[in-house]
């Protein structure tokens, strides 16, 4: 089978985790302005395949509206140079619900991938005149369950060994099922939801806490040697893997909190040819909303504040929304209502939505008195507290905090399944 000789082009994004709030505020314009923009670049690019890695949704019961913009999308989408579409489940999505329509998708080259199974995740995408271009291996977020049966009594150390050697054969199986297609002289690419050792996340993403020890932290190694191109889903921090030009997360295309306001968002062209190195470049996302985190004292954040309020020709068309870190000497107790004052004209293009007062909470933590709320604590933090609290010797600790990581990624495997 001699296959196209012709290039292809490729858009790799992921983690869109549409309908997704911050503080309690709606991001719909936010998501329906990305997608717009990403059908433009799909047009003006010249794409012939979207690859979306995985957490299309930011919870596995999506509201109305997410799918709405995400149908909608794909509706619009079907009007483009866009042959072909792969989307895998992420750790945020309901297998169930993003699997329903892929029997009606399939019909517009949508190819839906929530299946732990390799006959469902090897794909051979095809040019408009049915000849093969691209083998793909689309490899959905993976459970514990999908992959292996858990033995009683294992240590972490066991459940991370066994993990390590079961996802790379389910990696080794699927490629095996493509090397069996017509996909001898065709570009190959793999497509996985899921934490590489040594990756940069951030606070705040919502992928630090689903990720204990280093039970889910896999090598590159285990990736298939077949693929020109990885294509990574499920860390927001776009990012090669192992200093790979051809593993990447593409990252979130928008800030999903204040700890990424400053990242440069993007997504990743991919040309590819059989037998040719991939070209590859990096395509930055626009701002659709500007995103500040201000800290220092009531002076330092009142001048932030000014510079934010005055015009600019730039001038966002939403309002500015402000993260407030207040760490100044005095302790204020009506910090919350001064701040708004500072806000409160009707031009202001700031919109305040939090505000953290960090000196009151180290006094308080000095007096022993602490009122933070959970939210502030990660599960960790509170064990670790907790055994510090009822004088635990420091040689039980580490036994203990052994014993917390597995029964808590017992319990986030659990809720991740539900």
């Amino acid at each position: 089978m001699e296959g196209s000789t012709d290039r292809i082009r490729i858009l790799h994004t992921s983690d869109w985790h549409l309908g997704r709030q911050l503080y309690g505020r709606r991001r719909t314009g936010e998501f329906e302005d990305f997608l717009n923009w990403l059908l433009n670049t799909i047009e003006q690019e010249r794409i012939d395949v979207l690859l979306i890695s995985g957490d299309v949704f930011d919870t596995t019961t999506p509201g109305s509206t997410a799918q709405r913009i995400y149908y909608d999308f794909l509706g619009r989408l079907s009007h483009t140079c866009c042959r072909n579409v792969v989307i895998i489940s992420g750790n945020h999505d309901s297998p169930t619900l993003l699997g329903a329509s892929s029997t009606l998708l399939r019909h517009f080259n949508i190819h839906v991938v929530t299946e732990a199974a390799a006959e469902k995740e090897v794909l051979l995408l095809s040019d408009k005149d049915g000849t093969p271009v691209l083998g793909v291996i689309a490899v959905p977020f993976l459970h514990d369950r999908d992959i292996r049966f858990s033995m009683e009594d294992e240590s972490l150390q066991d459940k991370e060994h066994a993990y390590q050697t079961a996802i790379a054969k389910h990696f080794a199986g699927a490629e095996h099922v493509l090397s069996q297609t017509e996909s001898k002289r065709i570009p190959v690419v793999c497509m996985a939801h899921l934490f590489t050792a040594g990756a940069t996340t951030v606070e705040g993403d919502g992928v630090r806490d689903l990720s204990v020890g280093s039970l889910s932290h896999v090598t590159p190694s285990i990736f298939p040697a077949i693929a020109d191109y990885t294509a990574l889903g499920h860390l927001h921090v776009p990012q090669r893997v192992g200093g790979l030009d051809t593993i990447r997360y593409c990252g979130s295309p928008i800030p999903m909190g204040f700890g990424e306001a400053n990242q440069r968002k993007q997504v990743c062209i991919v040309e590819l040819a059989y037998n040719t190195t991939p070209i590859i470049s990096e395509v930055q996302v626009p701002s659709f909303r500007k995103l500040v985190q201000l800290k220092g004292d009531l002076r330092q954040i009142k001048e932030g504040l000014d510079r934010l309020s005055s015009p600019s020709p730039t001038d966002e068309t939403r309002p500015i929304w402000v993260e407030v870190h207040y760490d100044g000497e005095e302790i204020i107790e009506d910090l919350q209502q001064r701040i708004n004052e500072m806000t409160s004209h009707p031009t202001c293009p700031v919109e305040i939505l939090a505000v953290r007062n960090l000196r009151k909470a180290q006094a308080i933590l000095r007096q022993q008195e602490e009122t933070q709320t959970l939210e502030s604590l990660t599960p960790k933090d509170v064990f670790s507290r907790c055994m510090e609290q009822n004088g635990i010797p420091q040689e039980q600790r580490n036994e203990l905090s052994v014993a917390f990581d597995e029964l808590y990624h017992s319990v986030l495997t659990v809720e991740n399944e539900e």
